[in-house]
């Protein structure tokens, strides 16, 4: 076998370090009212059933609640 199976989910693990980044240091969160734990299990689960590039739609929209066009994939 050339090609070896992933030995991870990238698309979780990338999911992981989109939600983290914004967890970390987009600074209105709090102001806005937004309850981005909540929204972590929502788009986590949606993660982990996409397959290939359909991971930057989820993380589009997940981005998307944070109603800022600053912020993008």
């Amino acid at each position: 076998m050339i090609v070896k199976s992933a030995e991870s989910n990238l698309n979780i693990e990338d999911f992981e370090a989109a939600w983290e980044r914004v967890n970390k240091v987009y600074p209105y969160i709090e102001y806005k009212q937004i309850n981005w734990d909540s929204l972590y299990t929502v788009y986590k689960s949606r993660a982990e059933l996409a397959s290939g590039d359909e991971l930057y739609t989820v993380l589009g929209e997940m981005l998307g609640e944070l109603r800022d066009r600053h912020v993008y994939v």
